[in-house]
């Protein structure tokens, strides 16, 4: 159930930040920082790291985003955005609770955000294009989370050697990493 809450709040983050009305913008805030706790959990079983780093992330880029004004708060919150979310896009694809190639979206789409963010507080005016990519991501993965929630590819339930869980995950907001024993 967690994660189909997280699917959702994802896509109501576009369509709030999306509406330039200044309360349904701070809804964003609320529902961006409502990302990173319920994504804690979900990753603190197997990465403690990347669970306080993508908490840190969506509380920063909340915070920014609500306090800050226009474009000299969006693209700071999106740089920071960019970072934080690049290791949890990693875990995605490590631990297969993706299809791949939306983890390597996401990865890409993270990376390119950043550097777009960078240009355009430098004047270079390419921060909306360079952003599509992560944009995509986010809506790919709303659909995908509300779909199935975050559930690992038939590979790491049959032979991943990777993390340490001993069964299957206790609802779908859980990650199962490593080999499932029966």
């Amino acid at each position: 159930m967690r994660s189909r809450v997280v699917g959702v709040l994802f896509l109501l983050a576009f369509v709030l930040y999306g509406s330039g009305v200044d309360a349904l913008m701070l809804l964003n805030s609320v529902a961006v920082i409502a990302i990173g706790v319920l994504v804690f959990p979900v990753l603190w079983r197997s990465h403690p790291r990347v669970a306080v780093a993508y908490l840190g992330t969506r509380i920063f880029e909340g915070l920014v985003l609500a306090v800050g004004n226009g474009e000299v708060a969006y693209w700071p919150a999106m740089i920071g955005l960019g970072l934080g979310s690049l290791p949890f896009c990693r875990v995605l694809l490590q631990d297969r609770l993706v299809p791949r190639r939306l983890a390597q979206l996401g990865l890409i789409g993270y990376a390119v955000l950043v550097l777009g963010g960078i240009l355009e507080l430098g004047g270079y005016g390419v921060g909306l294009v360079c952003s599509i990519p992560g944009g995509l991501f986010e809506l790919a993965l709303g659909v995908l989370l509300i779909a199935r929630g975050f559930k690992p590819t038939t590979a790491t339930t049959t032979g991943s050697t990777t993390g340490t869980t001993t069964g299957p995950p206790r609802d779908e907001g859980e990650i199962a990493t490593g080999p499932i024993r029966r």
